[in-house]
């Protein structure tokens, strides 16, 4: 069984989230409804059909962005020595209905296999490859040398584009710092279908948040990011890069906070501020507002106010 998979079968639908990151196993046993047959979470094969969201995350991908898109298909999981394997063939899809009722349809066929392989108790080995109107395929490492390092690297194409990117990830009591260099094509997609359009990272990328023992957060960050316009992957593709600076402190037990954006791209530029404060009225209820402004850009500026 691909152990880092989590399956979730109920009435005649299986879904499936196939992570990069990882997990424990746990070693216990579900039961599908639709078979009446029991599927180890360890080591035994398992087969799943229907519509399935797939994430397709890679070890790099340490800016808490998920990339997920439905299936429609049929699903193999199995376990050869050291390798997790998901075999997947079908097609993605596109959902629509209400939020009691919901359909889904076929908009272009893909095949799939995902592989990770323990090399090390600190070392993974991922390879992802997807057959759909393109080819994607992308193997990764990820090292966790310290406790508090991850490091990843990945390599390959999507969507016919090259894709390259390498990450290093500082958890401590007082730091968190992310940073990571990516080169995506200019049209690079995970996936290649219409349903599928979401946002890469692109270039150099740094996020960091320092804890002072006052109890002050400071953070600042730079992110660039390659956007598709729109679901036609011949469409152009935009790029844009976001600045932020942000704090928050405690004073006479109100917290207060404030931010300051930036945003630019070719066709438009941005600022805009946010202001915060909070406080505890009880130990079960907290009250707080929230003041966001467009200090520039090409349309008049806009504010509101959340509680």
């Amino acid at each position: 069984m691909f152990h880092r998979g989590i399956h979730d079968a109920s009435l005649g639908r299986a879904r499936e989230k196939i992570s990069g990151k990882r997990r424990k196993n746990s070693g216990r046993t579900k039961r599908s409804r639709r078979s009446n047959a029991q599927v180890s979470l360890d080591n035994a094969d398992a087969v799943i059909e229907g519509d399935q969201p797939i994430l397709f995350d890679l070890p790099t991908d340490i800016f808490g962005t998920n990339h997920y898109f439905l299936t429609r298909g049929m699903g193999v999981t199995a376990k050869t020595g050291k390798a997790n394997l998901f075999i997947f063939a079908g097609g993605t899809a596109v959902a629509s209905g209400a939020q009691f009722f919901q359909t889904a349809k076929m908009d272009s066929r893909a095949g799939m296999l995902f592989m990770d392989v323990p090399l090390s108790p600190k070392l993974h080995l991922y390879s992802k490859m997807v057959i759909s109107r393109k080819l994607t395929s992308v193997e990764a490492l990820d090292w966790h040398p310290r406790k508090w390092l991850q490091t990843g690297v990945a390599a390959g194409v999507g969507s016919n584009e090259p894709y390259f990117a390498a990450t290093s990830d500082v958890e401590r009591n007082w730091l968190s710092l992310k940073a990571g260099y990516i080169s995506a094509g200019d049209q690079f997609r995970r996936v290649t279908a219409p349903s599928v359009y979401a946002s890469e990272l692109d270039r150099e990328n740094i996020l960091a948040v320092m804890k002072f023992s006052s109890g002050a957060v400071l953070t600042l960050g730079h992110q660039n990011f390659l956007q598709p316009q729109s679901a036609d992957p011949s469409a152009p593709y935009l790029r844009a890069s976001v600045n932020q600076a942000q704090g928050s402190f405690d004073a006479a037990q109100f917290r207060l906070g404030a931010g300051i954006f930036q945003s630019h791209s070719a066709v438009a530029s941005n600022l805009a501020g946010d202001f915060s404060v909070a406080r505890r009225i009880t130990n079960s209820i907290d009250f707080g507002a929230s003041y966001f402004r467009t200090l520039s850009g090409p349309i008049p500026a806009v504010s509101s106010l959340s509680t």
